[in-house]
């Protein structure tokens, strides 16, 4: 009887550490889709379009930076739940 419910208590323990863990998972992966689209969006439309498309995707823009000599490049932060993602995007095509 021990035996079964140690077994039961482990059971349990490990799968509530892979539920977090695939929670977290997915929250990693939707900050850094809301960061990619947030500065796709910021090269053409600024800090506003930034701001735009990161609440659209459930995040919140908490960076934007102009980069580059001619502020042809972007860098947003966004925070989705508690995790955070960089993006950077550029005008133009980068050459090989």
């Amino acid at each position: 009887m021990f035996s079964v419910l140690t077994c039961g208590v482990l059971v349990a323990m490990v799968l509530n550490v892979l539920g977090t863990h695939g929670a977290q998972t997915i929250e990693r992966t939707r900050a850094h889709i809301a960061a990619d689209a947030a500065a796709l969006a910021a090269v053409s439309l600024g800090e506003a379009g930034a701001a735009h498309l990161a609440t659209a995707n459930g995040a919140d823009l908490i960076s934007f930076r102009r980069l580059g000599p001619l502020l042809q490049s972007v860098e947003v932060w966004v925070q989705y739940g508690r995790e955070r993602a960089v993006s950077y995007a550029s005008e133009g095509a980068i050459a090989p």
